[in-house]
């Protein structure tokens, strides 16, 4: 999408996570086809689960994928895993729970 969104489609459980950047939010539609949304603010203040969590670092792996290969590669060249991602989102928001035993603790941006 050329306003920077992401939507990543998780097929072994069907699930799907949809990243803004306009909004600094994201999205995750759970196999219920249940939708939250969470402001990336409130995630680095409460948490988010851990589904939340591993579905915002996947997507994190491939756009930082993407972007690497997409700067060192002809186009085209991309591996089908990461063509999937359909636009770009900056990686500058690093999720940063507080520290508690319930909470996830996301690793720092390199």
């Amino acid at each position: 999408m050329t306003n920077g969104t992401l939507q990543i489609n998780f097929f072994n459980d069907h699930t799907k996570l949809i990243v803004c950047p306009l909004m600094s939010a994201a999205t995750y539609i759970d196999q219920s086809r249940q939708f939250r949304t969470f402001k990336f603010s409130g995630m680095e203040k409460y948490g988010c689960s851990k589904d939340v969590y591993t579905r915002l670092r996947y997507a994190r792996t491939m756009v930082e994928r993407l972007l690497t290969q997409s700067s060192s590669s002809k186009p085209g060249a991309l591996s089908t895993v990461v063509a999937r991602s359909s636009a770009t989102v900056s990686t500058s928001n690093v999720l940063q729970p507080p520290a508690s035993a319930h909470r996830l603790q996301p690793a720092p941006l390199q």
